[in-house]
């Protein structure tokens, strides 16, 4: 009888480890079957957009930016330097700044685009402020540091920029810093 009994909870365990390891084994392909299924995000070169940086002067129209595109050369790229015949003197800070004509170009700017720029001025930073780089998604705000405080200005500052363009839109203008 002792016998038995020993030989019904042996039946049983077995039963239940294998009836255990079932249920393991369904609940591993369950999740590796939806693992595949979640929202992450695979980068497919085929649908990324195209992004374009360019270096140029600018001006803002109404949601529209005005750009000068120019080509900055520095001393080091030789065959250029040699190309436009260009002096030390017109380089005196190792750099020149090649635009021949202005000749502006139209783009959209897209909603939430980033402006970075030198706030030198103290505009938006503080005066004591070690950093003076300030970045902001507020148009209004990047306007007026590329026009002054005055409502009436209608030059822009003739700053150099370098703009991100992605699907015909701006989506970034930030200042290149030169002395």
């Amino acid at each position: 009888m002792m016998r038995e009994k020993r030989v019904k909870e042996y039946a049983f365990s077995i039963r239940y480890a294998v009836k255990a390891g079932a249920l393991m084994l369904f609940i591993c392909v369950l999740t590796a079957m939806f693992a595949g299924c979640g929202d992450d995000v695979v980068e497919d070169s085929s649908n990324k957009s195209d992004m374009n940086n360019k270096t140029g002067y600018i001006r803002l129209g109404q949601g529209s930016l005005e750009f000068d595109e120019f080509e900055f050369i520095f001393k080091e790229d030789e065959q250029r330097v040699a190309e436009l015949k260009l002096t030390p003197e017109e380089m005196p800070n190792g750099y020149y700044i090649n635009n021949p004509e202005e000749k502006y170009e139209s783009f959209i700017i897209d909603d939430y685009a980033e402006f970075i720029f030198y706030d030198t001025g103290n505009l938006f930073v503080e005066e004591n402020a070690e950093d003076k780089k300030y970045s902001t998604l507020d148009l209004d705000e990047f306007r007026k540091f590329l026009y002054g405080d005055s409502e009436d200005s209608e030059t822009a500052a003739r700053i150099p920029f370098e703009v991100t363009i992605q699907d015909e839109k701006v989506v970034k203008i930030e200042e290149i810093f030169v002395n």
